[in-house]
């Protein structure tokens, strides 16, 4: 076999391997473009999750807000009631929280 014979060979192995590897690297570049595509879609189902998480725990946090606020009123509403029903006991009350604040107010001065 001469030097040429060799040579082409060498070359021919080279012409191949080239595309082989340009084989190769088409495969990795779909294979990455699957990958980047499910990443979006996991991505994108990540986000749904959390909003959804977002919306239920506004919902959750208004209707405790709604609850605190009717309690809220409930329990003014009582008071006042309370209030009218024995207004004598609720000055005298109202006296003797004065009373205990201004001792507490006296005593840091």
């Amino acid at each position: 076999m001469s030097a040429s014979d060799r040579m082409d060979r060498q070359v021919e192995a080279g012409k191949e391997a080239i595309a082989g590897a340009g084989e190769h690297i088409s495969q990795l570049k779909d294979d990455a473009a699957r990958v980047a595509s499910r990443a979006a879609e996991v991505g994108r189902a990540g986000v749904e999750a959390a909003r959804e998480k977002y919306e239920e725990g506004k919902e959750a946090l208004h209707d405790v807000a709604d609850r605190v606020r009717t309690q809220s009123k409930d329990a003014f509403a009582h008071i006042q009631e309370h209030i009218e029903e024995n207004p004598l006991q609720a000055i005298a009350i109202a006296a003797g929280v004065g009373v205990l604040v201004g001792l507490l107010l006296r005593g840091k001065h």
